[in-house]
């Protein structure tokens, strides 16, 4: 499949209301467990910057800018400009300040910020990626992205868990390793 079809079939997927399994409208659960431990993991002096990948709608970039604060930055980032739009409209209507949106192709990109961030959040970008290589150069994205000794946390739908036909791609511990070490 080319990339131009990935783009155009993730975008249809917002245009017509699609079925949406990713995207409840609600903050991810697991974001209360990363903010647990932001605070105590972050360098002394970390700039208060969070990036976003594969945001959707922006339901949770918009929620983390707001249980932050006004003194972090926010920026979520997604291939479909469809969704985008919708997570522009979303922080508009949420007065929401202190977050940004994009549309970017991160396979295609040798960097995804002006700055580098502290804290990269990514539920399920990361693990849609079947190609190792592919893997490998997301993961060496994020590392570019991130200041020395930031936090880079992902959910990835994992082999530990009973096979299924519907979900997120799982993925090996060992294919998870291979493609950040």
């Amino acid at each position: 499949m080319s990339q131009t079809t990935t783009i155009d079939d993730w975008n249809k997927r917002y245009e017509e209301g699609g079925k949406r399994p990713w995207d409840t409208g609600l903050p991810d659960f697991h974001i209360e467990f990363m903010l647990e431990k932001l605070e105590s993991a972050l360098p002394d002096g970390a700039p208060k910057t969070l990036l976003e990948i594969g945001c959707g709608t922006g339901t949770n970039a918009v929620h983390l800018a707001k249980v932050l604060g006004p003194e972090w930055r926010v920026h979520g980032i997604d291939l479909a400009p469809k969704a985008i739009e919708m997570a522009k409209i979303l922080a508009a209507n949420e007065n929401c300040e202190n977050v940004s949106f994009a549309s970017h192709n991160v396979l295609e990109s040798d960097v995804l910020l002006d700055e580098k961030a502290s804290v990269i959040y990514d539920k399920g970008c990361f693990h849609c990626f079947r190609n190792p290589e592919d893997r490998e150069k997301f993961a060496e994205l994020m590392h570019k992205s991130l200041i020395s000794d930031g936090m880079w946390f992902s959910i990835c739908g994992s082999y530990d868990d009973p096979p299924r036909t519907t979900g997120p791609p799982q993925m090996t511990i060992r294919e998870l390793s291979v493609a950040t070490e």
